[in-house]
């Protein structure tokens, strides 16, 4: 994911003010050349090579998966719903929760006592006690940064809002209409892929 948006960035940030943003990973290459996609690759892989972080109680393995999982799922989703763009629904997926990522990275050993005391599963529940910590939460930090890199505003707000609880009854049978939709029904499936042990029943 932030190879993704690193990209993303550097891509958007040469184009002008009248041309589409860019939100695939194959439009940034296109637009950035092989040899800069290269470089930018090899740099970071000195960055991603300690895959576990200084985050005590982080699990970066299950960050990894969770977002590859959430990027197929959406995919896949956009596909069968023609909701979105099925590459641009990629990224999405890919990128909706960095900002977990980056307060992990930036405040590794106040994020851990977080982790530590509370449920990082029940993500409505969590924001509360990040904000409570940061002024922030992990979906405002992920907004920001899908703005930073120009990516399209509609993905900001879907970021912002598919953790927020809905209620159930309205769910029950309802297509999927918009991205926030797609992107929470995205997030469902990848934790239906990871679960693990009697969690998959």
């Amino acid at each position: 994911p932030a190879l993704t948006g690193r990209l993303l960035k550097l891509a958007n940030s040469a184009r002008s003010g009248f041309v589409q943003p860019i939100s695939t990973v194959p439009e940034a290459i296109t637009r950035l050349g092989i040899r800069t996609v290269r470089n930018v690759a090899l740099g970071f892989s000195l960055v991603t090579e300690n895959r576990h972080g200084f985050c005590a109680g982080f699990d970066y393995d299950r960050f990894w998966a969770r977002s590859l999982a959430r990027a197929s799922a959406c995919q896949g989703l956009s596909r069968q719903t023609g909701v979105g763009v099925p590459a641009e629904m990629y990224v999405l997926g890919l990128l909706s929760n960095i900002g977990h990522l980056a307060l992990a990275s930036v405040h590794p050993e106040r994020y851990a006592k977080l982790l530590k005391k509370h449920d990082f599963t029940a993500a409505a529940e969590f924001s509360r006690y990040e904000r409570r910590e940061f002024e922030l939460d992990h979906t405002e930090v992920a907004s920001f940064m899908l703005q930073d890199w120009g990516l399209p505003e509609g993905f900001q707000n879907a970021v912002l809002t598919h953790e927020r609880p809905m209620e159930m009854d309205g769910l029950r049978g309802r297509p999927i209409e918009n991205i926030p939709d797609l992107l929470r029904a995205g997030a469902l499936l990848s934790e239906i892929i990871l679960a693990r042990g009697n969690e998959s029943a």
